[in-house]
């Protein structure tokens, strides 16, 4: 069941630096005082408005940013008391600078400054990865859960081990039924596993096999990418995912080349995945985690 939203609408959002051009973002409304912006590639950021503040789940990165807080603006004059961060990755992260400057509190997995602090090439994706800047890390960490309540809103942090990377977080929000899952989730595209940095891919099917335990079928489950989804979506992805991963297994044991698996290892979810060539590039990214030691 997809769930229906209450509210979309298309903010045209002015940057906060001058050399930052306009965006589009999308605001959809899928709870009372819940809204999931979105826009151009980078991550959905997740508001919840109280009656202390605002919390968000992620905060853009540093480029988007400015067009991210002027859409939040226009929702609501209420100060952002806390950001939580999902996972480390750049899109998701570099706007905690501006929210920390104004007083507010970033809360991630403590395996996320760790990450964020590397400058490392890898060879392997031929990807550079630079350190987050200093002003823009988290000011709070976490283990395995933590618990904030802002106003009457009690928001639980949940912290999947080695999924997506070795520190995501899922937010739960209980009262609105509502939970942002990261990057283990992207709907309309293919998933990355960050392998490089404790990421491994049973680790995503076993979060989400975790999350189907204790949603039900009102859940709104906000990805990191794409649509807000729900716990049905969540489930066939589960079996794309898992699906993909064995055809791959098989192909690979039976010495067929990773080119010559990628359009057979996808089959049948290519609209899943965003189109046939999109699609495609999941089969390397499961061939080289199942390859390494």
């Amino acid at each position: 069941m997809k769930l229906a939203p209450l509210f979309v609408a298309s903010v045209i959002a002015a940057p906060l630096g001058a050399q930052d051009p306009p965006m589009r973002i999308d605001v959809e409304q899928v709870r009372p005082r819940i809204h999931v912006f979105s826009g151009f590639t980078n991550g959905n950021v997740l508001v919840l408005e109280s009656s202390d503040g605002l919390l968000l789940v992620d905060a853009q990165s540093g480029k988007r940013v400015g067009s991210l807080d002027s859409a939040i603006t226009k929702l609501s004059a209420r100060p952002v008391r806390w950001v939580v961060n999902t996972h480390y990755h750049e899109d998701h992260t570099a706007g905690n600078a501006v929210f920390r400057a104004r007083g507010a509190r970033v809360l991630a997995h403590r395996n996320l400054a760790i990450q964020a602090a590397k400058d490392t090439t890898i060879t392997d994706r031929n990807w550079h990865r630079t350190p987050l800047a200093a002003d823009a890390m988290p000011t709070d960490a976490f283990d395995d859960r933590r618990e904030i309540t802002l106003g009457s809103d009690r928001v639980v942090v949940l912290h999947p081990r080695n999924a997506h990377t070795d520190g995501d977080a899922m937010i739960w929000i209980p009262g609105a039924n509502v939970l942002h899952i990261g990057d283990i989730l992207e709907v309309d595209a293919p998933p990355f596993i960050d392998w490089w940095a404790g990421g491994t891919l049973d680790g995503m099917l076993a979060a989400i096999d975790d999350v189907l335990t204790w949603t039900n079928d009102s859940t709104a489950i906000v990805p990191g990418h794409g649509p807000v989804s729900s716990r049905a979506g969540l489930r066939r992805y589960r079996e794309m995912m898992a699906t993909v991963r064995d055809r791959v297994k098989t192909g690979l044991a039976a010495g067929v080349p990773v080119d010559s698996l990628a359009g057979s290892a996808v089959a049948g979810y290519e609209q899943m995945l965003g189109g046939a060539r999109r699609a495609r590039q999941l089969v390397p990214q499961v061939a080289y985690g199942l390859r390494r030691p």
